[in-house]
């Protein structure tokens, strides 16, 4: 049965290029067990580690983006025993951006779904995978099956999707929301412009209103796009598709109750195939299957 992994913001702050958030989680397992498995998952979300007693890593990023996690972000990890196998893992949040991107309370969700996705992913390398073909657990690690040798296949968890999705999400309504603001502005110079006003602030206006229409369809359009992707329905877009990635396929092979090892499942195959027949083999056989001639009594008696 798989623990639903639900993670709380506890704190955050806002300044004015700058952002932190603290996210708590209770995950299965001892802080010492825990740690090596967490390190591994901030590996594998383009994190890099920088030390692992106290866990802090570090990702690199831009300064202005519609996407919280595209941002630089600096991640500490606390551990604190609530039990003999519950662990609470606290994800300490730092971004740093250029002062003209903005972060605010709706932004939190991502980086807590952020939180569950690499718990999530630690807790899969902790698991014995379990064989698709034969059924049988393996060692967490193991890449082909130890009792039937096919290739174990690597299902991504599914808070990553819920990751995908809410980010996804959320960028395209930053979009939405900034195109609907600069044509509201384009809007309110135009209607400026019917009454009376000087020259030049009529082509101020003008100006103001050309620029404010230009810069606001293209991230209208852009989060109408980005909204009706991540939403769009299981099996024609990625965030709502758990994928399985295997690096070959391996012909499937019934294995009746019988543990086949890859060298005597290879020797079967090779048992199973018939090597084409050579002219010299084929004239032989011809020549073994055909009737031998009568011998002389029996000539004598036919005629």
């Amino acid at each position: 049965m798989e623990m639903k992994l639900q993670a709380e913001v506890m704190s955050h702050r806002f300044g004015l290029d700058s952002a932190e958030c603290d996210v708590k989680l209770v995950l299965p397992g001892t802080v010492e067990r825990l740690r090596p498995l967490l390190a591994m998952a901030l590996e594998k979300m383009g994190y890099h580690v920088v030390s692992e007693d106290p866990l802090q890593a570090r990702r690199g990023g831009v300064n202005f983006s519609l996407n919280v996690l595209k941002y630089s972000l600096s991640l500490h990890l606390g551990f604190k025993s609530v039990g003999e196998q519950a662990t609470q893992v606290t994800f300490s949040y730092s971004l740093k951006h250029s002062g003209m991107g903005w972060v605010t309370k709706g932004d939190l969700p991502v980086l807590a779904r952020e939180a569950e996705a690499i718990a999530a992913i630690a807790l899969q390398g902790a698991r014995a995978p379990i064989c698709g073909r034969c059924g049988s657990e393996n060692p967490a690690g193991s890449r082909f099956c130890r009792r039937c040798g096919a290739l174990l296949a690597v299902l991504e968890p599914a808070e990553l999707d819920v990751l995908r999705l809410v980010a996804g999400n959320r960028a395209a309504y930053q979009a939405i929301l900034m195109g609907i603001v600069c044509l509201a502005v384009m809007t309110c110079c135009l209607a400026v412009l019917l009454s009376d006003l000087p020259v030049k602030l009529e082509r101020f206006l003008i100006i103001l209103g050309l620029l404010a229409g230009a810069i606001g369809w293209g991230p209208l359009l852009w989060g109408i796009y980005g909204l009706r992707r991540s939403v769009s329905l299981p099996g024609k877009d990625r965030p709502l598709k758990q994928h399985v990635r295997e690096a070959l396929s391996v012909p499937s092979i019934p294995s009746d109750g019988v543990a086949f090892s890859t060298t005597e499942v290879t020797t079967q195959l090779l048992e199973e195939a018939l090597p084409p027949m050579s002219v010299t083999e084929g004239t032989t056989q011809l020549l073994e299957n055909a009737p031998s001639p009568p011998s002389r009594t029996q000539e004598r008696e036919v005629s």
